[in-house]
């Protein structure tokens, strides 16, 4: 009988330093865990106590126990003793004295407690499958600390092959997805002079100011602003991909230049939320499609939350703030202080939020002294007209729709306490040509922490450029 192996996950519960020769790495025992789709055998039994598991599924084996899959594993009995034969391949028997552990539904996990022959085989067998292991589920290198090491890290290095190929075909993507809407792409500058993150009520963003020919300017912390106006060149949608930056510290969720796909299109926020679904499932989809095999790789061997999001996507759950907040309580953890007073949803709210939804949830009507001035009053004028979806690492797409003439926009900033001369152009533009717009912004770098299924956004980066340290290339 030919075993199927499963790759549901199990815990190293049976790890043990005897697993491998005394000269084996830790790296190696990290992978520990052997799965059977990973090799093929059999499992036989002279004992009649153990006559139900002849038709079974090995699903972990190890040195000092093994689970299967058992046709009738209510018959066996915890404590009992038995032989057990491993038929490993190349037709290698391996004879073994074991206890049953326990018995869970149709799961049965035994204890070695002496080897018989072929034991050498069981440790080639082993030895064999951890080295293939390692070899296919290839980890960052994790050197972006040290700018040298980084980049003699990256050079022929798999993860960052992969990056490579999965930014060039999002960049695909992206272009054929608006180019059938018949959006525009945006060729923009990378400086401001009026940055769409200034230090308002509920802004965490530092905006990057810099000299440039003895002029002081910003870097683009989004261009948000430049694609409203754009806008206003007579199409329905305007988009880029492009470096934006920020000035807090990077850290795991954080970098301080990353690449923002942003679109602005004539509409409402409930036009830009489809939109966004939409251009998620196209990334997505083609992602299966170019580098399916690939993503197992780094991805923990899974891509179930690909095909997941795959089948929800156009009905992800929407809730508004307020419920979100109900739903967290008032654990203080859930919560990040803000300027001026205020608190939002914190990472560790996201993650619970997520864990409530299955991994997908839209936190929409956010108050309006925690979102950026541009975004339009409710109608109840305390919310904004604007959603974050939650996904992978946190909020990973941000989007809104945009105050449609100058009162409203004169309002808001006054209710952030930002002057008005440095956005007179902008409060301009919205009383000669008035137009109702949303827009868009999803982060690159996490939409492939949640693809990779990824804890660290500063392994995202190919060209590394983290605050305070040198950059090389």
């Amino acid at each position: 009988m030919v075993i199927r192996g499963s790759s549901t996950s199990m815990e190293n519960d049976f790890y043990s330093h005897a697993l491998l020769r005394e000269k084996t790495t830790m790296t190696r025992r990290k992978e520990s865990r052997i799965y059977a789709e990973e090799f093929g055998g059999d499992i036989t039994t002279g004992e009649a106590s153990l006559e139900a598991i002849c038709k079974c599924n090995l699903l972990n084996i190890s040195k000092t126990g093994f689970c299967v899959s058992a046709c009738d594993a209510d018959k066996l009995q915890a404590g009992v003793l038995a032989d057990v034969k491993l038929i490993l391949p190349g037709n290698h028997c391996v004879c073994v004295q074991c206890r049953i552990v326990k018995v869970e539904n149709t799961h049965a996990s035994f204890q070695i407690i002496k080897i018989g022959i072929g034991e050498e085989h069981l440790n080639r067998l082993i030895e064999g499958v951890l080295t293939e292991r390692t070899r296919r589920n290839i980890h960052p290198p994790r050197k972006w600390a040290d700018a040298e090491q980084h980049f003699n890290s990256t050079l022929g290095h798999s993860w960052y092959n992969l990056l490579f190929r999965i930014y060039g075909e999002i960049v695909y993507v992206t272009n054929d997805f608006y180019r059938k809407r018949k959006y525009v792409p945006a060729l923009m500058p990378i400086t401001v002079e009026s940055v769409s993150s200034p230090m308002g009520l509920g802004s965490d963003s530092l905006p990057v100011k810099v000299d440039l020919f003895g002029k002081s300017t910003y870097l683009a912390d989004s261009m948000q602003f430049q694609l409203e106006y754009l806008l206003r060149q007579n199409a329905p949608g305007v988009f880029y991909i492009m470096p934006t930056f920020r000035g807090e510290d990077p850290d795991t969720r954080h970098l301080n230049q990353f690449f923002h796909s942003e679109a602005e299109i004539q509409g409402t926020l409930d036009d830009v939320m489809p939109l966004i679904e939409e251009y998620l499932v196209e990334l997505s989809e083609s992602m299966l499609v170019h580098f399916e095999k690939d993503i197992a790789r780094h991805a923990k061997g899974d891509i179930s939350h690909i095909k997941y999001f795959l089948s929800r996507a156009g009905k992800l759950p929407r809730v508004s703030y307020e419920e979100a907040s109900a739903m967290l309580g008032n654990n203080p953890n859930y919560y990040s202080n803000l300027s001026g007073g205020l608190k939002c949803i914190s990472r560790h709210g996201e993650q619970e939020l997520m864990r409530r939804f299955k991994g997908f949830v839209w936190i929409i009507y956010p108050p309006h002294g925690v979102v950026p001035f541009y975004q339009a009053f409710s109608a109840d004028g305390r919310h904004a007209r604007a959603a974050d979806l939650l996904m992978g690492i946190g909020e990973t797409v941000g989007c809104g729709e945009r105050h449609l003439g100058h009162t409203e926009l004169k309002k808001a900033l006054d209710l952030h306490n930002i002057g008005h001369s440095e956005y007179a152009w902008y409060i301009h533009m919205k009383e000669a040509y008035p137009m109702q717009s949303s827009g868009f912004g999803l982060g690159l770098e996490r939409y492939l922490l949640w693809l990779l299924r990824h804890d660290d956004i500063r392994d995202m980066a190919i060209f590394s450029r983290l605050k305070g340290i040198r950059a090389i290339p």
